[in-house]
């Protein structure tokens, strides 16, 4: 069995809340301020090019924005397997998983469809409307529900939903292929990302994950060597060798900022998490709402942008414009973040690949002076077990362990990692902590 290896030099604030790696959120903020930026001042009557040279520098200043949606893809090629990797994901949880990321990313996705649909209506009865008149095709709506609408020649009804069919697709792809990834044999597991390049290469402008794959594969490699799972002189190798195969078809420059995230993620993990400055706390923020930001700003802050397109023209009538249409936006994501995502997320996080055997409240952990040493210091901690199912009972005493919780925060909990009892000794002489805790586990009185 592969022990869950993580990095030995890790901080105590490694990782936020619940597991998450601090620099994500920043990432997914700049993403997702990319994105809407991109969007907003895209050449319209509110910004009409070649009018001014103020109008032509704000043009200008969103034209790369796009590539946020890049960034997007690499985290998620980063993040999902490391969060299997973590839930020890097998083939046979396959449906688990679907259902797991169904219910977290499609509450906000439908709640946001049918909100596009009613500002549509409402925009309609507007005085002086000049868009498309009010008419739903049924078709293409449902088409939505399996993010089929570029599959079967259908419109999106927000233009942004065509990469939430990229990532359903990864989503498919992942969980059947996951486990290459993490395979023993080498040649398997170490190719496995530059082989989701080639795929990228073979079959460009197909408008399936196909034609994306190789960004998704920067994430993966960076999963690999983040988990150790891959040396860093492969990831290197690999890193480049997958810029190459996406800048074919994405261009230098997305293919530069692929890669840069990518070594954001793998070496500026912990110098985030110590940069709790206000700049970083609202990137933040605005990471942990990225997915809101994302689906709402088009509709929202749109809408905002085409009613200053109506007033005459002026580069202070256009600045007013951007600012009211960027606060509405995040004022409109923050309230669907905490009124619709946050509740879906919450319940996805609650559905488990397996249910333990043995029920926690008739087991307890004693605390012996090993495991709160170990929990104290800054170096990660293997839990020592054969069995994938002891495995979790162990965490999970740890975690549901009311007298070390003060020991046991979130981010030592995301150090916690696994390994068998052949590959105990191996590690203790490279310094780890390995723990058998099995004798310290007992019955409540």
């Amino acid at each position: 069995m592969t022990p869950t290896d993580i990095r030995k030099k890790t901080t105590p604030n490694s990782a936020p809340p619940g597991g998450e790696i601090a620099v994500l959120g920043p990432l997914r903020g700049i993403a997702a301020l990319a994105v809407m930026w991109f969007h907003f001042t895209r050449p319209s009557d509110l910004l009409p090019s070649g009018t001014s040279r103020f109008n032509d520098l704000l043009i200008a200043s969103g034209g790369w924005g796009w590539m946020g949606v890049e960034i997007f893809f690499a985290i998620s090629g980063f993040i999902l397997p490391y969060s299997m990797y973590r839930g020890r994901y097998r083939i046979k949880y396959f449906l688990t998983f679907i259902i797991k990321r169904v219910v977290r990313i499609d509450p906000p996705y439908f709640a946001s469809i049918a909100l596009v649909l009613a500002l549509w209506w409402l925009a309609t009865h507007v005085p002086g409307f000049q868009g498309r008149n009010f008419q739903i095709d049924y078709s293409g709506l449902f088409a939505h529900v399996g993010y089929l609408n570029d599959i079967l020649g259908y419109s999106w009804a927000n233009p942004v939903y065509w990469t939430l069919a990229l990532e359903f697709q990864f989503y498919l792809l992942i969980a059947i292929l996951f486990p290459l990834a993490v395979h023993r044999r080498r040649s398997i597991c170490w190719l496995f990302g530059p082989m989701l390049g080639l795929v990228q290469l073979c079959l460009p402008g197909t408008n399936t994950i196909f034609s994306w794959l190789g960004y998704f594969g920067l994430g993966v490699i960076t999963f690999q060597a983040y988990s150790r799972i891959i040396p860093k002189w492969f990831f290197w190798v690999s890193l480049f060798a997958l810029g190459a195969i996406v800048s074919e078809n994405g261009g230098i420059a997305a293919a530069t900022l692929a890669i840069g995230t990518c070594i954001t993620i793998l070496f500026a993990s912990h110098s985030f998490a110590q940069l709790w400055n206000r700049p970083h706390r609202i990137l933040s923020w605005i990471g942990a709402i990225s997915y809101s930001l994302y689906l709402l700003h088009c509709p929202i802050g749109g809408k905002i942008i085409n009613l200053g397109g109506r007033l005459s023209p002026s580069p202070w009538i256009a600045c007013l414009f951007l600012a009211i249409g960027v606060a509405v936006s995040l004022l409109s994501a923050w309230i669907f973040y905490v009124g619709i995502e946050r509740p879906a997320k919450r319940v996805a996080s609650s559905i488990r690949y397996r249910s333990n055997k043995v029920e926690l409240n008739n087991i307890k952990i004693d605390e012996s002076p090993e495991l709160i040493a170990a929990l104290k210091s800054q170096s990660p901690i293997y839990l020592c077990s054969d069995d994938a199912d002891q495995q979790e009972l162990l965490l999970n005493l740890i975690v549901a362990s009311k007298s070390l919780e003060s020991h046991a925060t979130h981010s030592r909990i995301s150090q916690i990692a696994f390994c068998n009892f052949t590959e105990a000794a191996t590690l203790r002489d490279n310094d780890a902590t390995v723990l058998d805790l099995r004798p310290l586990i007992r019955r409540a009185a």
